[in-house]
């Protein structure tokens, strides 16, 4: 009997911490300061930019971009 008891709580304690661990993290790491909103938008203009190709992926670029964006 006490052979099957204690495997038996190893599996409803691992049970229970898979569901309960993830909604603790959430409450423990706090609000950021800079929360994010994503919109649709259309690029009107660009304003300025500095890209250059990546060294590592073909085809791809790194720098930023300045532009003027409508919100829709």
């Amino acid at each position: 009997m006490k052979k099957t008891i204690l495997p038996i709580l190893v599996v409803i304690s691992i049970f229970i911490m898979a569901i309960y661990s993830p909604k603790l993290s959430v409450d423990l790491k706090g609000k950021t300061k800079f929360p994010q909103e994503f919109v649709q938008g259309e690029v009107t203009k660009v304003i300025d930019e500095e890209l250059m190709k990546d060294p590592v992926i073909k085809g791809k670029f790194r720098g930023g971009q300045n532009l003027e964006v409508k919100i829709l």
